[in-house]
């Protein structure tokens, strides 16, 4: 334990779909200060159940992006299915905004856009598992929908990039920034309301990158659910793991523990399985929201 734990993890965050109708209609033109999920449409590379590699294409997905966005009602499934009611489009993070009396945000974590995904903050606090995962770790994030763990993000841990805190993570994070490690999106949504954030004072976190399918951890790389842009969108698959608990009520739970890639692997492999028997597709890396706009270098 003093090293850390190659772990898979099942992962419980707030599953509702959220789109601004919620945020200014149930929270009264304030912040809403509840984490959510949203349907989103951008661009990105993807793998087909025929191991064929899709770039640069238009997707849709499930993800967490804690920002204000344009949406728009699809023509689908009643969004009891676990069908999403709307479809939202990606735009640059913006950690102050302008909307009515609205500023600031709260942070989006995971952050899976751009070259390699990011874990950096949620349920650290009180965990010391969650801050010493050893690389080749797995963590499912998902949520509780119509009686089943259906998940939106496998998270491979490649390594920690750094440790922080809110009174250094200006300057420790600030660092791997001017480095080009991360990006100034991630520091838009993620790292500015985090360093704001009250409940995050005197806590410690670690920064986390994903494995990607480039560069994977003994053959496992970080993905999420998706499909090709369509007017129906999809819901998220549920998880048929051995071990995967569809009560659950805690945070998070360990679904393996080992020192070699043994069962970890075979939890990847049976989310890997979830997706594409579900009829979706690998989503292996989410194009940033901005990308083709921010000047070149930031």
């Amino acid at each position: 334990m003093d090293k850390g734990e190659r772990l898979a993890i099942q992962f419980l965050h707030p599953g509702r779909e959220k789109t601004e109708e919620i945020i200014i209609g149930n929270a009264g033109g304030r912040p809403c200060q509840q984490h959510g999920r949203k349907f989103v449409e951008g661009c990105g590379d993807y793998i087909t159940s025929e191991d064929t590699v899709i770039e640069h294409a238009h997707i849709m997905f499930w993800c967490e992006y804690e920002q204000q966005l344009e949406y728009k009602k699809l023509c689908g499934r009643p969004h009891i299915d676990g069908y999403p009611r709307y479809i939202q489009t990606l735009r640059p993070a913006c950690y102050r905004q302008s909307c009515g009396e609205i500023t600031g945000c709260i942070n989006t974590d995971p952050y899976i856009f751009g070259r390699y995904m990011l874990y950096s903050n949620c349920r650290q606090k009180r965990s010391y598992l969650l801050r010493n995962l050893l690389p080749g770790s797995v963590i499912v994030f998902g949520s509780r929908v119509n009686g089943h763990f259906c998940f939106d993000t496998v998270f491979v841990v490649s390594r920690p990039l750094c440790t922080f805190t809110r009174r250094d993570g200006r300057e420790v994070l600030g660092k791997l920034k001017d480095e080009g490690a991360i990006s100034e999106n991630f520091w838009q949504a993620t790292v500015e309301p985090l360093l704001h954030d009250d409940n995050a004072k005197d806590c410690e976190f670690v920064l986390y990158e994903s494995a990607t399918y480039q560069n994977p951890i003994d053959g496992m790389y970080s993905f999420f659910p998706c499909k090709p842009l369509d007017e129906i969108g999809f819901p998220r698959p549920a998880a048929t793991y051995v071990n995967i608990s569809h009560k659950l009520n805690a945070n998070f739970k360990v679904l393996a523990s080992d020192e070699d890639i043994g069962e970890c692997l075979r939890v990847w492999e049976s989310l890997r399985r979830d997706v594409l028997e579900n009829g979706l597709c690998l989503g292996v890396r989410a194009e940033e929201p901005g990308e083709r706009e921010r000047p070149a270098g930031i």
